[in-house]
């Protein structure tokens, strides 16, 4: 998928697809996806909360805190004993279990905000929270065999328009 295909046609591939993993990396989450031998991995720069049954699970505020709560916040994150950490742990664990698929992933409005439904109870959302033009997400095809990014497919900064348009009064 080329890096300027519509990002509502390239959230499509993932329909179908498992959901199989959530991580962070330095200043980002990513959640991975399988369908057969192909492999993807939404990494979102914005914050994102994945839901299931109504309940928020994980979601990137945890990073700044600790699990314990008597460990400072910087250090927590350094050694990756966050709430996220434990969590996204405790969900990427459910998800290696469970056949958890994808029957929706869709651009649900033209700030870039991502909403991804389950066949469950499961939704992943990413929601972009700045008003220029930074990349709050992407979506990329993996080369599972050596875990590289082969293919940056889709990103949010396509939907972007900065500055706004200016309207007359």
């Amino acid at each position: 998928m080329p890096a300027d295909t519509n990002p509502a046609a390239g959230l499509d591939a993932l329909t179908g697809s498992r959901v199989t993993g959530v991580d962070r990396s330095d200043n980002l989450v990513e959640i991975r996806f399988a369908r057969g031998d192909d492999r993807f991995v939404l990494r979102a720069y914005c914050p994102l909360r994945v839901v299931v049954g109504g309940r928020i699970v994980v979601g990137t505020a945890d990073c700044q805190c600790p699990a314990d709560r008597e460990v400072d916040p910087v250090a927590a994150y350094a050694s990756r004993t966050t709430v996220f950490d434990r969590n996204a742990r405790r969900l990427s664990a459910l998800l290696a279990e469970r056949e958890i698929t994808v029957a929706s992933a869709l651009v649900a409005d033209a700030t870039g905000m991502v909403v991804i439904r389950s066949a469950g109870n499961l939704r992943i959302d990413l929601v972009p929270a700045c008003s220029g033009p930074v990349n709050a997400w992407r979506l990329s095809t993996v080369n599972a065999a050596v875990d590289s990014t082969v293919d940056a497919a889709v990103d949010s900064t396509v939907l972007a328009e900065y500055p706004p348009a200016r309207r007359k009064a």
